[in-house]
């Protein structure tokens, strides 16, 4: 499950694609999925590709949203940062 908290993100996407991702083609499966395994900030960040007509798409986009949002690895580094 996925909350929206940035430090996690890069290990719950390699978990999601090695468990549902890479197994299902069917991209209207992985949006079910997907939203099971998103809460919080998360979930709402991409709430909106759940109502597209084309799961394909809707799929690509909210997974690029979520990447977008939460995995950007300079973000995640910088309170880490020494001055």
């Amino acid at each position: 499950m996925f909350n929206g908290d940035p430090l996690q993100f890069i290990n719950w996407e390699k978990t999601f694609d090695s468990l549902i991702g890479q197994k299902f083609c069917n991209n209207s499966e992985c949006m079910c999925y997907l939203r099971r395994y998103l809460a919080g900030d998360a979930l709402e960040s991409v709430s909106g590709y759940f109502l597209y007509d084309d799961e394909k798409t809707g799929y690509e986009d909210a997974r690029a949203e979520l990447t977008r949002q939460f995995g950007d690895k300079f973000a995640i580094a910088k309170p880490f940062r020494t001055h």
